[in-house]
């Protein structure tokens, strides 16, 4: 696991219900070494049931018909996806979430066999910065909770646009480093 680079990723859904879709996602690659950022990728998906979706979640999203003008459909997005993150450890802000829409969304589109654990694919072995945070933090006065709100202001980390696949991605990756020397 030492010797695989990190893959930060996040995704952005239609809702939180499983009628949801993701809408868009994004990979941070970093190098396991030193914890430089090698790449930054983000995409955005056509959703196929926006009739389904959740207008709460669509506004703090920030979706909307111009910037998904030009998306692309979730099976190519995931293949590029399956590439971003091909032989890295994934690392998510409660990773289960963003984990559990990837499974689905492979499955659905008949991709699930391109997980495959093995040189080349998806690495079995993940990382979530909740549980890193609760490690670290969890006797420090004044956190409650270890969102990613929560997490950048304690270090005083500045977020553009918050429920942004890249932005968060970049939101989790930038306190990842300082919990691994906090």
């Amino acid at each position: 696991m030492i010797n695989f680079d990190l893959a930060f990723i996040d995704f952005e859904t239609t809702g939180l219900g499983f009628d949801s879709e993701i809408i868009e996602m994004a990979v941070i690659t970093v190098n396991h070494q030193n914890l430089e950022v090698l790449e930054e990728w983000s995409v955005k998906i056509k959703p196929n049931y926006l009739d389904r979706a959740d207008p709460d979640s669509l506004a703090i999203n920030g979706y909307n018909d111009v910037e998904w003008t030009d998306a692309l459909e979730i099976k190519p997005a995931l293949q590029m996806f399956l590439q971003k993150t091909s032989d890295k450890v994934i690392v998510g802000q409660n990773l289960c979430f963003d984990w559990l829409w990837l499974h689905r969304s492979l499955f659905e589109n008949g991709m699930l066999a391109s997980m495959k654990f093995e040189s080349g694919k998806l690495y079995y072995q993940s990382l979530d910065t909740v549980s890193l945070a609760y490690s670290k933090l969890r006797n420090v006065p004044g956190i409650e909770k270890f969102s990613l709100d929560e997490l950048t202001k304690y270090f005083g980390i500045s977020r553009l646009r918050a429920h942004r696949a890249l932005d968060d991605a970049r939101a989790t990756y930038e306190p990842f480093v300082k919990l691994l020397n906090y």
